[in-house]
């Protein structure tokens, strides 16, 4: 189950970060660019690299994973056939926060 408050958007690299009140609860299908996932409303955050092309987002000087941020989502996590885009997306972004409930630092 995603957790609580968990938004999934899309964004394309080089894109400046959307206000909170422009960010979408679900995205479109094309997330080869890159997608984000945050927890609870988007927020200024330091981002860590812990697989290519996916960084955890954290506010220092905790170590609290507060979103996600996977560039070329499909390429590294393709869409099994038969699968809805936000629920392969949502399970890809739950499978991580368990793998990495907190940064390491």
């Amino acid at each position: 189950m995603a957790p609580e408050g968990l938004i999934l958007e899309e964004r394309v690299r080089g894109e400046p970060d959307p206000p909170p009140d422009q960010t979408s609860s679900a995205p479109t299908q094309s997330l080869k660019q890159g997608s984000y996932a945050s927890i609870d409303a988007p927020q200024p955050a330091v981002s860590i690299e812990v697989e290519p092309d996916v960084l955890l987002r954290y506010v220092p000087p905790g170590d609290e994973v507060v979103g996600v941020t996977m560039l070329n989502f499909l390429k590294h996590f393709p869409l099994p056939p038969q699968t809805p885009l936000l629920a392969h997306a949502t399970a890809v972004v739950e499978q991580l926060l368990q793998r990495y409930p907190k940064v390491p630092m």
